[in-house]
């Protein structure tokens, strides 16, 4: 063994990682009593539900009851919580179990199947990959060894300097309370389709669902790797989700001591590999910092050899010795979310040679239907810049076979080879039919190339916003952009080149480079700016279809998708939205107050083969528009500015209603369905989507683990009174508080699932993100801090067939200013919206 650094972590300023025990996990831990919020404020509206559905499903939320269900909760501590464990247990686990019946028979979504029916959960993973048990397992292997210099360099170098030392977090931050942990992946990606029947090109829907079906002992909050290793080996192909908090150091042992890897396979050690059917996710803390991964390298499925005795891997083994097919093949990975972490790529301390480095950041390989969202990766303090030979290879790789793969809302800073799409022209026995990536909101800062570098794949980027300098001092050099490789076809649209300093002419260069042999590269709205030749930005879509790439029309994404028609806003909009750290609990996204138009609602629409034949025409659309009219534009002018009182007070005719009868799942969220305008004469969509990925068919809205806002302001994400800044709304045209509401769902057949509720004034997941979050609920009398913006809260179930009516009244005298709703269905749930309709006096 060669002499390795130790550092014992009371020597560092502040330390490097959280070394308190793993919460959760095997029914226990902080996550198994600390249940999702919404779901135990669900258990208790179940019981007033019943009562409810008696007298014609006409219910009185109960904010209150809500709130003392959350309150319980929270207040659960993560050591000890012996006595509520269990009961908290019994109610995560039957929502589960409903939920995992119900995506069994994969009817929540207009018939779209849950991607966990297309794993075996009960399987080893990975096919029973040998170094399974194995994972997290340290070797300590002298670089000299033989298993070593095989295919790397000779000697070790350890990382430079001493590590970045990041404030020390000891619990859960969120107090074990949900938001996005049980989230399903929205259906505007490759990620939500899959090969039915193994068939090239039969594209069917899917709905990614990772582990938001877990049940309460499948469930993990970790601050250690130990903890993460642990919960992945229990749980194996199980749904589960693994909550991840504060800051964990790949290379500080259990012991607490900082020992650097002493070669290439110890280093192995940093490998968290994600099996199927998993939700792995970062909680942020207070002050909205994301939980970190440093010298980690996550890999989700992989191409290993260990069943055959054969030279080849066994996935090559599969195809070329037994002849069998791709999709047949037992050790696929699926079903997979990453969400909200920061990640630091490790220093590869014993590369395989100069200018070829081993570990990534993030690799994808041998995996199917997985989404990737709000991630950062970066080289963090370990530049290439800085270093002497090449210590780190791809940010992100998407290889050996994979397929229907999304990259949404992440950002990529800070890197030299950023993302490969297919890693060897040699693999068409592998890739060729293969790789549909979407690549979508993601910023880009300070990298050099591969956005991506794309083999064999049929790849769609859109909405990305790429920030570099060519000739910079300080960070790493821009180099080109998207790399077309062999059999690589792409289609890149509304994207935002903001490269120093480039010159028009460049843009075939810069934009898109030529590594040969590829099959079609498509445009359409592509900008490039520079501050020297381009400060006022230029589109440069004729340039790029000039740059000699065929530009046959291969295929056509088949999911419904907006791009965003003014792409010099991504600037504003992308890069402060993207990212860990922008989403769920004390979230730092500022995306919504970009004071730029059009944003939501104002691109080119793109629908859908699987939910319409095409987009709604002009027609349909401007008829719509006029249907919604008396419910919509009938407001008075509110105010743009966004304050705790939520503009100026505003008024709308009542009863307000919309029986969505025009409405088509391309049109609902944009202006050309339904449309107000504020003070600033902008035109604002009467209904924004905040999650999930609501459908429209034949005028029924299905809300299944989606939500929606309706009438609000603008898109600004909403805080309560510990917010920043404190108690911001965008506001919105009803006039809701101090008076007393009628709300009226007309739903086309019964709900399912868990919960059904209805905010005002937050378009968040979490309660107490609204300026009423100390204010008094009149229909109870209750004062309470949390939670009063809940004014619905009842089970899926309850909502029946027909007329649902629910009445509340909310007291804020602090609060001036107009509001807004969302509606919304947690992970597990769904109901089916004939028509709304408000009424508030």
């Amino acid at each position: 063994m060669s002499a390795s650094r130790s550092i014992n972590l009371a020597a560092l300023v502040a330390a490097v990682s959280v070394l308190s025990a793993c919460g959760g996990g095997g029914g226990t831990g902080s996550t198994t009593s600390a249940s999702n919020s919404s779901t135990a404020a669900s258990s208790t509206a179940v019981a007033a539900s019943s009562a409810a559905t008696a007298s014609s499903a006409t219910a009185v939320s109960s904010a209150a009851a809500s709130s003392q269900a959350t309150t319980s909760t929270a207040a659960t501590s993560s050591t000890a919580a012996t006595s509520s464990a269990a009961a908290s247990s019994a109610v995560i686990s039957s929502v589960a179990s409903s939920a995992a019946s119900s995506a069994t028979a994969s009817s929540t979504n207009g018939g779209i199947i849950d991607a966990l029916t297309l794993t075996s959960t009960s399987s080893e993973p990975l096919n029973g990959w040998s170094g399974w048990s194995k994972m997290g397992a340290r070797s300590y292997l002298a670089a000299s060894d033989p298993v070593n210099t095989a295919n790397h360099v000779s000697t070790a170098t350890p990382a430079p300097g001493t590590p970045t030392a990041y404030p020390s977090i000891s619990s859960d931050p969120s107090g074990g309370e949900f938001t996005i942990e049980r989230e399903t992946a929205p259906l505007d990606g490759w990620h939500s389709y899959y090969r039915a029947g193994g068939t090239l090109g039969n594209h069917q829907q899917v709905r990614v669902t990772g582990g938001s079906s877990a049940t309460a002992n499948r469930i993990y909050t970790c601050g250690t790797k130990k903890c993460i290793f642990d919960a992945l080996k229990e749980a194996k192909n199980e749904p589960k989700i693994i909550r991840v908090y504060g800051n964990i150091d790949m290379r500080i042992d259990d012991d607490g001591v900082f020992r650097d890897f002493t070669s290439w396979d110890d280093q192995k050690a940093s490998s968290i590999v994600i099996p199927s059917n998993t939700t792995f996710i970062g909680i942020n803390d207070a002050s909205g910092n994301p939980a970190r991964l440093i010298s980690a390298q996550i890999e989700i499925g992989k191409e290993f050899a260990s069943t055959v005795d054969s030279d080849l891997a066994d996935y090559e083994y599969w195809i070329k010795t037994l002849g069998k097919s791709q999709e047949s093949y037992p050790g696929w990975t699926r079903n997979v979310i990453v969400r909200n972490l920061w990640i630091q790529t490790n220093f590869d301390v014993q590369p395989e040679g100069s200018s070829d480095a081993y570990y990534d950041g993030m690799v994808v390989a041998m995996a199917q239907n997985v989404w990737i969202d709000h991630v950062t990766v970066t080289d963090g303090q370990y530049k290439d810049k800085d270093l002497s030979g090449t210590r780190h290879d791809g940010a992100l790789d998407i290889v050996r076979g994979s397929d229907y793969i999304t990259v949404s809302n992440s950002a990529f800073i800070e890197h030299g080879k950023t993302t490969l799409v297919g890693n060897a022209d040699s693999r068409d026995w592998s890739d060729l039919n293969r790789l549909h990536v979407t690549f979508k909101a993601n910023y880009y800062a300070d990298v050099a190339s591969r956005l991506p570098r794309v083999r064999f794949g049929q790849v769609h980027v859109f909405n990305n916003y790429i920030e570099g300098d060519r000739e910079s001092s300080t960070a790493t050099k821009f180099e080109n952009g998207i790399g077309m490789a062999i059999k690589g076809d792409v289609l890149i649209e509304s994207t935002l080149w903001e490269i120093q300093p480039t010159k028009e002419s460049e843009a075939c260069k810069k934009v898109v480079t030529d590594h040969g042999s590829s099959l079609a590269f498509r445009q359409n709205r592509s900008w490039i700016k520079s501050s020297k030749y381009l400060p006022a930005g230029a589109d440069v879509s004729n340039m790029l279809t000039g740059c000699g790439y065929a530009s046959t029309k291969n295929w056509t994404p088949p999911y419904a998708y907006q791009v965003e028609s003014a792409p010099l806003n991504l600037a504003c909009i992308v890069k402060n939205g993207a990212g860990a750290g922008k989403v769920g609990l004390n979230n730092t996204s500022t995306a919504g107050a970009c004071n730029t138009a059009p944003v939501a609602g104002s691109g080119e629409n793109h629908s859908s083969s699987a939910t319409s034949s095409s987009a709604a025409s002009s027609s349909e659309a401007s008829s719509s528009a006029s249907s919604a009219t008396s419910s919509s534009t009938a407001a008075s002018s509110s105010t743009a500015s966004s304050s705790a009182s939520g503009g100026s007070a505003t008024t709308i005719t009542y009863p307000w209603s919309d029986d969505f009868s025009l409405a088509t799942t391309a049109t609902l969220f944009t202006t050309g369905y339904a449309k107000f305008t504020n003070d600033a004469g902008t035109e604002v969509s009467m209904y924004v989507k905040t999650g999930g990925s609501p459908t429209v068919s034949g005028g029924v809205i299905t809300l299944a683990g989606a939500r929606f806002t309706i009438g609000a302001l603008g898109t600004g994400t909403t805080t309560g009174p510990t917010g920043s800044p404190a108690n911001y709304t965008p506001g919105g045209i009803f006039n809701i508080i101090g008076k007393t509401c009628t709300l009226t769902i007309n739903a086309s057949q019964a709900g399912t699932g868990s919960t059904f509720q209805v905010y005002v004034d937050n378009n968040t997941t979490s309660t107490g993100n609204s300026p009423h979050a100390t204010s008094t609920l009149s229909s109870t009398g209750t004062t309470t801090t949390k939670n009063t913006s809940v004014v619905v809260s009842v089970a899926a179930t309850s909502i029946v067939a027909g007329d649902n009516t629910f009445t509340w009244k909310l007291d804020n005298a602090s609060y001036t200013g107009g509001s807004f709703l969302q509606i919304r269905t947690d992970s597990s749930s769904a109901v089916y919206i004939n028509s709304i309709s408000l009424s508030c006096l």
